[in-house]
């Protein structure tokens, strides 16, 4: 089959399915020019009816800028809804503290350890979980200082 064979075959499909397709792509900051383009046809393949699926595309900050190129421009002004998750506020260490080691875990962290594992995690949350964790494993019961949280993720380092 042609490309355009197979375009309409999927729609076909998805068109007759009681239920509402959603593609989800993890990574979508890696997918070709190509497959971005196909996406766009096959969600654009029925124009007169609702949409076939719904696409969420999960990616790094660079994805945006490649959508935002001329070639790939159709595709980024069919995106209807657009959700940008960034990193951390200060303000918002201490309550995601709590959400990732629970409140007896965050409240072992001192102001200067929080901003130590704020400052070493750069606000990116993955990381401020990954090394608040870390921290509460790897540093004796009481009290975790910036001193223990350095020492805690020197050793992450190593491994």
């Amino acid at each position: 089959r042609s490309g355009a064979e197979t375009s309409r075959s999927l729609a076909q499909t998805l068109r007759e399915r009681a239920t509402r397709l959603l593609v989800w792509v993890d990574e979508a900051h890696h997918l070709g020019e190509d497959t971005l383009h196909e996406l766009r046809l096959l969600a654009e393949a029925d124009l007169n009816g609702p949409p076939l699926f719904s696409v969420v595309l999960c990616a790094l900050p660079c994805l945006r800028e490649r959508l935002l190129a001329p070639q790939l421009f159709p595709l980024w002004r069919r995106l209807a809804t657009r959700v940008t998750l960034t990193g951390l506020v200060r303000e918002e260490a201490a309550p995601f503290l709590t959400h990732v080691v629970g409140k007896e875990g965050a409240a072992r962290f001192g102001a200067e350890a929080l901003s130590a594992l704020f400052e070493m995690a750069r606000g990116v949350p993955a990381l401020v979980h990954t090394f608040a964790v870390e921290c509460v494993r790897a540093c004796p019961p009481g009290s975790i200082t910036a001193e223990g949280v350095a020492e805690a993720l020197d050793g992450l380092d190593s491994r």
